[in-house]
């Protein structure tokens, strides 16, 4: 005869089973709507720039003009096309300019040990600058992309012309974190979050962080073209948490070294910057290397490549005439 179970335990089960079923059907949710964002931002962001392998994996990179190198790293939740609608034309008039998909970001493979390490992933574009028969660019590097730029330069001193920081994340500044970032980096958890709701729920936060973003300013049209959309998808949302919630401890390391490097440099700050504290950030790198010139902005936000187009490109330019000046000593 089989054995009954008592009663208080049939609604338990009852309930833990119409829990995971409402679990599952949420996570189918996230799933669609996520396959649906996916096929968007693909149809949207076509990679139209060519690519670079290496070692079986593939770099993308966003190659124009022709003249001295001029090397262009975007930052978290960006892409190459972020240097597309705002001055990558323009310096490609005079330069070659060449702004790469990061490992993992974008159109490019993730590389490995690249996710959440600003060095490794250094060490990849340095290597499709070799391959590509790139000789002492400057580098430009905006927001966490600085911190990579950084790493470059420290990495392969004696190839590097000059560097240019634009609102760059740059120094330990106690590792705070989105919620969300420190879900994605869960083992196995994490796979699954950012498979199913972490880019709707990304899209959905997006337009509020774009806003601070830009804020004191108003977000121009011009930020349509960013390729934010893109950055939010599964495999980039991923690297970008990674990169995220390894950065503070990976700046804490990088910062004691600054002060080796000895090149052109030019550090562009806003100094309503709402997303890197500019004290903390650019002021302190200026400090920190002898020579450096601080072009300080009032009453601008951080996404100065959108909102001082023209001011970004003559920075860049400036660094780039000081590395031809200094080549060869």
């Amino acid at each position: 005869m089989p054995r009954l179970l008592p009663l208080r335990t049939r609604p338990r089960r009852r309930r833990l089973a119409i829990g995971a079923l409402a679990a599952l059907v949420l996570l189918a949710l996230g799933a669609l709507w996520t396959a649906m964002l996916v096929r968007d931002a693909e149809r949207r962001f076509p990679a139209r720039g060519r690519f670079v392998e290496l070692d079986g994996a593939r770099l993308h990179v966003l190659d124009r003009g022709a003249g001295p190198p001029i090397v262009l790293v975007h930052g978290a939740f960006g892409g190459a096309e972020d240097w597309e609608p705002t001055l990558l034309d323009a310096l490609a008039t005079q330069h070659r300019v060449l702004a790469f998909d990061r490992p993992g970001h974008g159109h490019s493979d993730a590389f490995p040990r690249c996710d959440g390490d600003p060095r490794e992933q250094a060490r990849v574009i340095l290597r499709a600058c070799r391959a590509l028969g790139v000789v002492r660019p400057t580098v430009a590097g905006f927001s966490f992309g600085a911190a990579v730029a950084l790493a470059i330069a420290l990495e392969a001193r004696g190839e590097i012309g000059a560097l240019v920081t634009i609102n760059g994340a740059m120094h330990s500044w106690g590792g705070t974190f989105e919620p969300a970032y420190d879900l994605a980096a869960v083992p196995g958890i994490g796979a699954i979050f950012t498979h199913t709701w972490a880019t709707p729920l990304a899209s959905l936060f997006a337009p509020g962080s774009v806003r601070r973003a830009f804020a004191p300013l108003d977000v121009p049209s011009t930020f349509d073209r960013s390729p934010l959309a893109l950055a939010i998808l599964p495999r980039n949302f991923a690297a970008n948490a990674a990169d995220i919630h390894g950065a503070d401890a990976f700046l804490r390391e990088q910062e004691r070294r600054y002060a080796e490097l000895a090149l052109p440099l030019v550090v562009v700050v806003a100094e309503d910057d709402q997303v890197t504290t500019p004290s903390i950030h650019s002021h302190a790198l200026a400090r920190e290397i002898p020579g450096a010139e601080l072009v300080s902005v009032s009453g601008a936000g951080h996404q100065l490549l959108y909102t001082h187009t023209a001011l970004v490109i003559d920075a860049i330019e400036r660094a780039a005439a000081r590395a031809a000046a200094t080549a060869g000593r």
